[in-house]
């Protein structure tokens, strides 16, 4: 599966010609979700409360390139990689504290 952007030991990937909704795939330690392109919305899984909240502003903020990119993984064409979620020292104690809480890996 391609991976689209990796920040704070979060991976986000999509699978070429996957099946509807549009969605993409986030992976921080053994936690996944799955998260619609369009609405946002989390449809299948789960990641600690602060790595989702990452991940979800990191959407929010990328939405029309993750749009982008699924029409190009349906037409099996090259992904780009979408660009993380920037370093901020708010962010990292953010997911510092993630991480001690829920016994995740720390990679930064």
């Amino acid at each position: 599966m391609p991976e689209l952007s990796r920040f704070y030991g979060i991976v986000i990937k999509m699978y070429y010609n996957d099946h509807n909704p549009p969605h993409f795939h986030a992976e921080y330690g053994s936690s996944q979700m799955v998260v619609d392109v369009n609405t946002l919305a989390v449809i299948g899984g789960r990641l600690p409360p602060r790595a989702m909240g990452l991940v979800m502003e990191w959407a929010a903020q990328r939405q029309e390139a993750l749009q982008d990119a699924w029409l190009n993984s349906r037409n099996m064409e090259p992904l780009d990689q979408i660009d993380p979620l920037p370093y901020t020292p708010d962010s990292q104690r953010h997911i510092a504290m993630c991480c001690t809480r829920s016994g995740g890996r720390r990679r930064f």
